[in-house]
């Protein structure tokens, strides 16, 4: 068995797998996907990269000794985390930054009093840009005393932005739309399949650069054998799908139900210059309001890791696209989901195993379906 890289493996709930190889690990998530969609092992293509230093946003928590995760199997207890192994270089140039920074005692929130100020780091270091969220204690008296801290950290790092972001004491989030930036601007960017896109930097992104540009390609790949048409694209986020597969289809329509999210993917549209792409800020469930023709559609689907609301996927189905191309962040609901694709006739033509988050039991599977 490999001995784990990181001194603190064990005790910090951040990774889980180090002490397994690492051909292990794909061949247990393989087993895992073949067992759960029920598919044959070696029909399962699986696409792997970089074990170590991949991660491009990370949560710390602040705590009285410092910065850190939380113990594992612990939510009130915390491990500190000097440097972390999964991590980006640039983000770890970051989380030094902001220890060297804010040095022991730190005035941190304390999960069980809940009291203190600052709650979490969240450090993103993307291809293009990087950011430092402070999340702070919006309850707590010291909450002014810790925006000029913050402000006097920011001039100094290397960040690109600094934000300062609110929460009450009873809600345990990393991210908040109560913000304010205190350096830079509130997106960040990132390179994918030859695109550029922004995001919010309180919003959802892919944490693994390398592995995210291979899953778009491959994706991408999926439907360049198809003649035009329209591709419909479920829970866009800000577009990267469906601005990546633009060229392929006569018309894309981008569907999510998050206003900042369709505004980024409307500014993507326009960096990119996909002209036939349309963001449409409209719950997944609400697509006969669409008014779109079965003959000639695609569809794609990339939901949370909750999968697609129940109505959303009998809409979906009941639409009839030729194909879906359904990529998952959580096979286990997707398995669940599969008999209703299947009941209304569509076939899996081909999986496929992404590991975006080596070290740990999780993955992604892209999985496309033929109707007929």
């Amino acid at each position: 068995m490999p001995h784990p890289r990181c001194p603190r493996f064990g005790f910090c709930g951040g990774c889980a797998l180090q002490d397994v190889p690492y051909a292990e690990q794909l061949r247990a998530k393989r087993e895992k996907v073949s067992r759960l969609l029920e598919v044959p092992q070696e029909e399962v293509e699986v696409h792997s990269g970089r074990e170590f230093a991949y991660r491009n946003r990370m949560d710390f928590a602040f705590h009285p000794g410092g910065l850190g995760l939380r113990e594992r199997n612990r939510w009130d207890r915390m491990v500190d985390v000097p440097y972390c192994h999964i991590s980006r270089q640039r983000l770890n140039r970051l989380l030094r930054e902001v220890r060297a920074h804010f040095p022991a005692p730190v005035d941190a929130f304390e999960p069980r009093s809940q009291t203190g100020t600052f709650k979490y780091a969240v450090i993103r270091a993307p291809t293009l840009s990087s950011s430092v969220s402070f999340i702070l204690n919006q309850d707590s008296p010291g909450v002014r005393k810790a925006e000029e801290a913050v402000e006097d950290f920011a001039p100094g790092s290397t960040a690109d932005s600094v934000l300062l972001g609110y929460v009450p004491k009873k809600r345990d989030q990393s991210i908040s739309q109560d913000y304010r930036v205190v350096k830079g601007e509130e997106y960040l960017e990132e390179r994918l399949a030859g695109g550029v896109f922004r995001f919010h930097v309180m919003g959802f992104f892919q944490t693994n650069s390398a592995m995210a540009d291979r899953l778009v390609r491959y994706v991408r790949g999926l439907f360049s054998d198809g003649k035009g048409g329209t591709l419909l694209d479920l829970y866009s986020g800000v577009g990267v799908f469906g601005i990546a597969c633009s060229r392929l289809f006569d018309q894309v329509v981008m569907v999510e139900s998050h206003p900042q999210s369709v505004e980024a993917a409307r500014e993507n549209v326009r960096l990119n210059r996909a002209g036939n792409v349309e963001a449409v800020l409209l719950d997944a469930g609400g697509i006969p309001e669409l008014h779109l023709e079965p003959g000639g559609l695609h569809a794609l689907v990339d939901p949370p890791r909750a999968g697609m609301h129940p109505k959303a996927l009998r809409r979906l189905v009941d639409l009839g696209p030729e194909r879906v191309v359904y990529v998952s962040c959580k096979p286990e609901r997707l398995a669940q989901e599969m008999p209703v694709f299947r009941r209304a006739g569509y076939r899996m033509t081909s999986c496929a195993l992404f590991d975006l988050f080596p070290q740990t039991r999780h993955c992604e599977v892209v999985v496309e379906m033929a109707r007929g």
